[in-house]
């Protein structure tokens, strides 16, 4: 009986140098930012919120400083994060945060 044996088919040698980057897989500097509160309590608080322009260094930099004055005089604030993203919606009792980082959301 002759079998036949199943052969292995060529591949390509590995590309060299800079390759195109994977469809769909595109960076862009989009809208949304991720502030993430350390609560006095010990809990860590991630929260998002939309952007009304292109995340910057400069937008950052004054949404730091917007909300570090709203820390300072307490009171609650809302976020909320675009339907086509994450759809959360979340109310922090600022007088309870100690620390708070904001970057953009990956």
């Amino acid at each position: 009986m002759n079998e036949e044996q199943p052969r292995l088919q060529e591949t390509a040698s590995p590309a060299f140098g800079p390759q195109s980057p994977t469809f769909g897989l595109v960076r862009d500097r989009g809208r949304r930012l991720e502030i993430v509160f350390a609560m006095r309590s010990g809990v860590i608080l991630s929260v998002y919120e939309d952007a009304d322009e292109d995340v910057t260094e400069r937008l950052i930099e004054q949404y730091a400083g917007e909300l570090t004055t709203q820390v300072a005089a307490g009171g609650q604030r809302s976020f909320s994060d675009s339907w086509g993203a994450t759809g959360q919606r979340a109310w922090v009792n600022l007088s309870d945060v100690s620390a708070f980082a904001v970057r953009p959301a990956r």
